[in-house]
């Protein structure tokens, strides 16, 4: 974004999800001398940088019918496993339809639900790599501490803590 313009959609199922995105993402280039100096405006949901560039935060709603005409670079679905399939090919795929091979899709969720689009995106499309994260690497980088994950072990269910914190689809 700050060596070609570019824009940038977070979307997320909720209007509090894809603040919270935007939010840490606001927080990170406003602490960053070089990326401060080319902000020209940020509110609580757009950045816009002298260049040109956008990043804006959209909640999805209830069928995507509020993020219609947008068009973008790159999107980014936060809580991707809550957001309909029919809702990603009819109304966020074709935001960057014109983008030809240069659109990217980033898929940020968790995997306790199996919707088509998210399972697909992360075993099954080439076109797709998966980063998966997990409790290890949670506890490295200090996000959680090793109690609290011998915490969630004892009170929730294999199957929850499985998807929650190991980033496994359970059948």
């Amino acid at each position: 974004m700050l060596f070609e313009p570019s824009t940038v959609m977070i979307i997320a199922p909720t209007l509090n999800q894809s603040s919270e995105l935007f939010l840490k993402i606001r927080n990170m280039a406003e602490g960053n001398v070089t990326i401060a100096s080319q902000i020209q405006k940020a509110t609580q949901t757009e950045l816009i940088l002298k260049n040109g560039s956008r990043t804006k935060s959209l909640p999805l709603g209830t069928d995507g019918k509020t993020i219609r005409g947008y068009s973008a670079d790159d999107i980014i679905l936060e809580e991707a496993q809550n957001i309909p399939d029919g809702v990603v090919n009819a109304v966020i795929i074709p935001m960057i339809a014109s983008k030809g091979d240069k659109g990217k899709v980033i898929k940020i969720g968790t995997p306790y639900k199996r919707n088509s689009h998210f399972y697909r995106s992360a075993f099954v499309d080439p076109n797709y790599n998966l980063t998966k994260v997990t409790w290890e690497d949670g506890v490295k980088e200090g996000q959680y501490t090793l109690g609290f994950i011998e915490e969630q072990r004892k009170n929730i269910t294999d199957i929850e803590f499985r998807s929650e914190y190991c980033g496994d689809f359970i059948d």
